[in-house]
Protein backbone atom coordinates (compact mmCIF):
# COMPACT_ATOMS: atom_id res chain seq x y z
CA UNK A 1 0.00 0.00 0.00
CA UNK A 2 1.44 3.34 -1.08
CA UNK A 3 -0.61 6.33 0.14
CA UNK A 4 -1.09 9.25 -2.27
CA UNK A 5 -2.37 12.70 -1.42
CA UNK A 6 -3.94 15.38 -3.58
CA UNK A 7 -2.32 18.74 -2.95
CA UNK A 8 -3.74 22.07 -4.06
CA UNK A 9 -1.38 24.07 -6.23
CA UNK A 10 -2.30 27.46 -4.70
CA UNK A 11 -0.50 30.68 -5.56
CA UNK A 12 -1.04 34.01 -3.81
CA UNK A 13 -0.96 37.13 -6.02
CA UNK A 14 -0.90 40.84 -5.17
CA UNK A 15 -3.23 43.13 -7.12
CA UNK A 16 -1.70 46.34 -8.46
CA UNK A 17 -4.62 48.65 -7.59
CA UNK A 18 -2.55 51.77 -6.88
CA UNK A 19 -0.56 51.68 -10.10
CA UNK A 20 2.78 50.81 -8.52
CA UNK A 21 4.26 47.66 -7.05
CA UNK A 22 4.34 47.60 -3.27
CA UNK A 23 4.75 43.88 -2.67
CA UNK A 24 6.46 42.56 -5.79
CA UNK A 25 9.76 40.92 -4.99
CA UNK A 26 11.50 38.59 -7.49
CA UNK A 27 12.65 36.35 -4.65
CA UNK A 28 9.03 35.34 -4.01
CA UNK A 29 8.40 34.04 -7.51
CA UNK A 30 6.93 30.57 -7.40
CA UNK A 31 7.47 27.89 -10.02
CA UNK A 32 4.49 25.69 -10.81
CA UNK A 33 4.82 22.31 -12.46
CA UNK A 34 2.16 21.11 -14.88
CA UNK A 35 2.00 17.81 -16.76
CA UNK A 36 0.75 16.90 -20.21
CA UNK A 37 -1.13 13.74 -19.24
CA UNK A 38 -3.63 15.29 -16.79
CA UNK A 39 -5.87 18.31 -16.32
CA UNK A 40 -3.81 20.67 -14.16
CA UNK A 41 -5.91 22.80 -11.81
CA UNK A 42 -4.08 25.92 -10.64
CA UNK A 43 -5.62 27.70 -7.65
CA UNK A 44 -5.00 31.42 -7.15
CA UNK A 45 -5.79 33.88 -4.38
CA UNK A 46 -5.60 37.62 -5.03
CA UNK A 47 -4.77 40.02 -2.24
CA UNK A 48 -4.59 43.81 -2.30
CA UNK A 49 -1.33 45.57 -1.30
CA UNK A 50 -2.53 45.55 2.35
CA UNK A 51 -2.66 41.71 2.29
CA UNK A 52 -6.48 41.72 2.45
CA UNK A 53 -8.58 39.58 0.12
CA UNK A 54 -9.39 41.31 -3.18
CA UNK A 55 -13.05 40.91 -4.10
CA UNK A 56 -13.54 39.54 -7.60
CA UNK A 57 -17.17 40.63 -7.98
CA UNK A 58 -17.57 42.11 -11.47
CA UNK A 59 -14.04 41.09 -12.48
CA UNK A 60 -12.76 38.38 -14.81
CA UNK A 61 -9.35 36.88 -14.01
CA UNK A 62 -7.27 36.18 -17.12
CA UNK A 63 -4.38 33.70 -17.32
CA UNK A 64 -1.84 34.11 -20.13
CA UNK A 65 1.30 32.03 -20.73
CA UNK A 66 4.24 32.71 -23.03
CA UNK A 67 6.98 30.45 -24.34
CA UNK A 68 10.71 31.21 -24.37
CA UNK A 69 10.25 33.38 -27.51
CA UNK A 70 7.54 35.50 -25.80
CA UNK A 71 4.86 33.96 -28.00
CA UNK A 72 1.42 33.60 -26.41
CA UNK A 73 0.72 29.87 -26.10
CA UNK A 74 -2.08 29.63 -23.52
CA UNK A 75 -4.88 32.04 -22.65
CA UNK A 76 -7.75 31.19 -20.28
CA UNK A 77 -10.38 32.96 -18.23
CA UNK A 78 -10.23 31.96 -14.59
CA UNK A 79 -13.20 30.34 -12.88
CA UNK A 80 -14.05 32.24 -9.69
CA UNK A 81 -14.46 29.86 -6.74
CA UNK A 82 -14.97 32.45 -3.98
CA UNK A 83 -15.44 36.05 -5.16
CA UNK A 84 -15.32 37.61 -1.67
CA UNK A 85 -12.01 35.94 -0.78
CA UNK A 86 -10.37 36.59 -4.17
CA UNK A 87 -10.08 32.92 -5.09
CA UNK A 88 -10.24 31.46 -8.59
CA UNK A 89 -8.86 28.54 -10.53
CA UNK A 90 -7.47 27.93 -14.00
CA UNK A 91 -7.40 24.56 -15.70
CA UNK A 92 -4.47 23.83 -18.02
CA UNK A 93 -5.40 20.77 -20.08
CA UNK A 94 -3.44 18.28 -22.12
CA UNK A 95 -4.70 19.98 -25.31
CA UNK A 96 -3.20 23.30 -24.15
CA UNK A 97 0.24 21.68 -23.93
CA UNK A 98 -0.08 19.35 -26.93
CA UNK A 99 2.09 21.29 -29.40
CA UNK A 100 4.46 22.82 -26.84
CA UNK A 101 7.84 21.25 -26.24
CA UNK A 102 9.00 20.72 -22.68
CA UNK A 103 10.33 24.08 -21.43
CA UNK A 104 9.83 26.81 -18.89
CA UNK A 105 6.89 29.05 -19.69
CA UNK A 106 6.19 32.41 -18.10
CA UNK A 107 2.67 33.38 -17.13
CA UNK A 108 0.82 36.34 -15.76
CA UNK A 109 -2.58 37.00 -14.27
CA UNK A 110 -4.58 40.16 -14.78
CA UNK A 111 -8.12 41.23 -13.91
CA UNK A 112 -10.57 42.71 -16.41
CA UNK A 113 -13.63 44.70 -15.32
CA UNK A 114 -16.87 45.40 -17.20
CA UNK A 115 -15.35 48.46 -18.96
CA UNK A 116 -12.43 46.28 -20.19
CA UNK A 117 -9.93 47.98 -17.85
CA UNK A 118 -7.05 45.66 -16.97
CA UNK A 119 -5.49 45.45 -13.51
CA UNK A 120 -2.16 43.67 -13.35
CA UNK A 121 -1.26 41.26 -10.57
CA UNK A 122 2.31 40.68 -9.55
CA UNK A 123 4.49 38.98 -10.47
CA UNK A 124 5.66 37.34 -13.65
CA UNK A 125 5.99 33.68 -12.75
CA UNK A 126 7.30 30.59 -14.45
CA UNK A 127 5.99 27.13 -14.78
CA UNK A 128 7.41 24.01 -16.28
CA UNK A 129 5.79 20.91 -17.54
CA UNK A 130 6.84 17.33 -17.89
CA UNK A 131 6.01 14.82 -20.58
Amino acid sequence: LIPRYLVNNKTTLISNEAGFATEYRPVYQKNISVYKVIVNTLDFEILNPDQKAQTLTGLTPKFVAFDENNTLVIEHDGTITNANKGKFKVEVTENDLLNIEQQYLSYNIYLVDSSNTKTLTYALFCFSFGA
